[in-house]
């Protein structure tokens, strides 16, 4: 993709917070897959994706630096939009459940305007070659980029949202803090600060105990790695006592029959996800969980429940605000009763198992 095309169209330079993502949004919605062409143009291949063979990172590198180049889906990007990074999920052709995050690079001013146009979710491609680091984490200098699929905004109107958490950048240099695990990748672990996501690079032989799930929180005792570009990534200090301990497990929590009250939630569908999912939220410790509700035993229990929190969503006097990777309807609380379901250390969000429809009660009242 040509980068002139999204200069091309322009932005004001002076716009609201508001009107700036919406403007966004219908940029790169309204090329659409069609701007990819303008690379041909100049007699090079245009940026579609080539085939990877593998998750590793030989097979992504030359994927990469191919003439096709490498596509992925956004999996994140900087709050403030600054495109100067960007992570990119890039799934195993042979086993669709197994996925890489990679951290992308931007090296010019296109590429660093294109990634702080695109969303969540947007499926692109990318040039470049892999960045000299020496970290586990697969680092890419991103020297060209196409969106190849724009996912809609379903509600475009709304503002971003809005962080609260503390960067890397901003914490003292070593310390110790409270977070959540949100993924876990070679070398590193992804935490929650929190509503802020960062990196967590470990020491080589790093050997943290039981092993990390998604979702547990944890206290960990870290210090800063500088890296190019002035960003502060965080390592653990492994010459602390105790650097790294689980304060409560998810797992644990596995099997146990709950009852639990929160806000609606919403995912919308994705490509990994052919349908909107459903979701109580609660603030657990300083973090936000959404734990979706589900039937996987009985389908027509399944779309009763989805349908009964869909009309509860669909109310006229919703109010729909945006969370970080969801949508939140503040108008209504949820409650339900079932068995708790985690059974993966990469699970996206805790179940609810829930058995019959009227273990889903929802309250819209004025009062509460």
């Amino acid at each position: 993709m040509r980068h002139s095309t999204l200069q091309s169209i322009g932005t004001p330079k002076r716009m609201t917070q508001t009107t700036r993502y919406f403007v966004m949004s219908m940029t790169l919605a309204a090329l659409g897959p069609a701007a990819n062409a303008a690379a041909s143009d100049h007699g090079r291949v245009p940026c579609t994706g080539g085939i990877l063979e593998n998750l590793s990172r030989e097979a992504i590198v030359k994927t990469l630096a191919g003439p096709e180049g490498l596509a992925g889906t956004v999996h994140g990007i900087p709050p403030d939009r600054n495109g100067s990074t960007a992570i990119l999920t890039v799934r195993d052709p042979n086993d669709f459940f197994q996925a890489k995050q990679l951290s992308l690079i931007p090296q010019n001013p296109e590429t660093a305007e294109f990634f702080g146009l695109v969303n969540r979710n947007d499926t692109v491609c990318i040039k470049g070659r892999a960045a000299p680091f020496g970290a586990d984490q697969i680092h890419l200098f991103v020297t060209e980029a196409a969106v190849l699929e724009v996912m809609p905004d379903r509600y475009p109107e709304l503002p971003p949202y809005v962080y609260t958490g503390p960067t890397p950048n901003v914490l003292p240099q070593s310390g110790q803090i409270q977070a959540r695990i949100h993924g876990v990748e070679e070398g590193l672990l992804v935490i929650e600060v929190g509503d802020r996501v960062m990196p967590l690079f470990l020491p080589a032989n790093t050997n943290l105990g039981a092993e990390p799930w998604r979702f547990d929180v944890v206290t960990l005792s870290y210090r800063k790695r500088p890296m190019p570009g002035g960003l502060s990534h965080l390592e653990l200090d492994r010459s602390a006592s105790n650097p790294f301990q689980v304060t409560s497990s998810i797992r644990a929590q596995n099997g146990s029959e709950v009852t639990l009250t929160g806000t609606l939630a919403m995912f919308p569908k994705s490509p990994l996800i052919t349908l909107d999912t459903f979701a109580l939220s609660r603030q657990e410790g300083g973090f936000e969980t959404t734990y979706t509700l589900v039937n996987l035993v009985d389908p027509e229990i399944f779309a009763a429940i989805r349908a009964k929190l869909a009309a509860a969503w669909d109310a006229p006097s919703s109010s729909i605000t945006r969370g970080r990777n969801h949508f939140l309807n503040s108008s209504v609380k949820v409650t339900a009763r079932g068995t708790l379901n985690m059974v993966s250390p990469s699970q996206a969000n805790p179940q609810i198992l829930i058995e019959s429809i009227d273990d889903v009660v929802i309250d819209t009242s004025d009062e509460r």
